[in-house]
């Protein structure tokens, strides 16, 4: 059946370019014969039907590439890929170059909007609705891309880049008493994804120390983006480890550690009191990060808040986790020290009553 009528359904429920559709009076018709397409194939994809890979895949790799789809709704495309992604029902890397190219082009003309406009925007209380509805659609779509951005050749880097040195340089919303996480998070995923490329696509494109105080100043709160940011540091000092008698490792400023600490300290100390472990964490291994010379600083301190908080918050870590934390204060020499040993415990300690409250009620 679904090499006979059953493909032929398939092929017309595709064919969204049909005289009667592509009149400019119906583009409700046409979307909703596409949001059919995509919802029909979605089904069988999940389904475990035995025809998807022999019969759906071919039939849709060659549809989702044609102008009158790819060109008018990619949003909708690149939403039902990534969703076929990530249930393992596709796999890009298998798809012939050509389709791999003109996906990789349609997901990068989205990106380069978010160029031109950047990832934060000015907010205003009276369109605090649209601003919050915008950027949780632009995270989603930024989520999108990068799950099926595996494929994608240099110009996702080079597009990457561009964005996270926008996005570091603005200064976030605060509205309502908080910053916008979604914006957080884009910017923090978009670093995520820019530390598994292939370092050798960026490494000398990044001017790491930049973006570190950029991000210190403007993102401290966000334990998205200094968490991203340390694993884009890790990523390219293990390049430079890899290459150790390379050239560009002399000139490397992750071997310099060209960002004082005392630089970016101060925009930090405030995240060192968060309840929030993850903020704590990411705040600390940025301190501790190859690029930061913490020469005369706290670096006993530092290495030692870092192994209590890299301990879980669980029935087991708790007897390590007290030990760790008891053996920071053993090392404190100076007022550096002191003050960042301080503003840890003391976060800590808010973070154990807010769960022991939680517990309670």
């Amino acid at each position: 059946m679904w090499v006979g009528p059953g493909l032929k359904f398939l092929e017309r429920t595709w064919d969204v370019s049909s005289s009667t559709l592509m009149s400019d009076d119906e583009p409700a018709t046409r979307r909703s014969q596409l949001h059919f397409a995509l919802k029909l194939n979605g089904c069988l994809a999940h389904s475990g039907w035995g025809g998807w890979r022999m019969v759906a895949i071919p039939l849709l790799s060659k549809s989702v590439v044609k102008p009158d789809i790819l060109e008018r709704e990619p949003k909708l495309l690149l939403d039902f890929l990534a969703k076929l992604k990530r249930g393992k029902k596709i796999n890009p890397a298998e798809m012939d170059a050509v389709w791999r190219l003109k996906i990789e082009a349609c997901a990068l003309a989205r990106l380069a909007a978010w160029k031109e406009k950047g990832t934060v925007d000015s907010v205003s209380p009276f369109n605090l609705p649209v601003w919050r509805f915008t950027h949780l659609f632009k995270a989603a779509e930024l989520d999108d891309i990068l799950t099926i951005s595996g494929v994608f050749t240099t110009g996702l880097s080079n597009t990457l880049i561009e964005i996270i040195t926008k996005a570091l340089s603005a200064t976030p919303a605060f509205v309502g008493g908080t910053y916008n996480s979604h914006s957080a998070w884009v910017l923090g995923s978009s670093l995520q994804a820019l530390a598994k490329r292939e370092p050798s696509e960026w490494s000398n494109a990044v001017d790491l120390t930049s973006w570190v105080r950029m991000a210190a100043q403007n993102w401290g709160w966000s334990h998205d983006v200094l968490g991203g940011l340390v694993v884009v540091i890790q990523a390219r000092y293990a390049r430079f480890v890899a290459h150790f008698f390379s050239v560009d490792l002399a000139s490397s400023s992750v071997t310099t550690r060209s960002v004082k600490i005392s630089e970016i300290y101060s925009s930090l100390a405030d995240s060192l009191l968060s309840h929030s472990r993850p903020l704590r964490l990411a705040c600390l291994r940025l301190l501790d990060s190859k690029i930061v010379n913490y020469v005369d600083g706290p670096v006993e301190v530092l290495k030692r808040c870092i192994q209590g908080e890299e301990v879980p918050l669980d029935l087991q870590g708790v007897r390590e986790r007290v030990l760790r934390i008891g053996r920071v204060c053993q090392v404190v020499g100076d007022e550096k020290a002191a003050d960042l040993c301080a503003r840890w415990l003391i976060g800590v300690l808010i973070s154990h009553l807010q769960q022991r409250l939680l517990t309670r009620f």
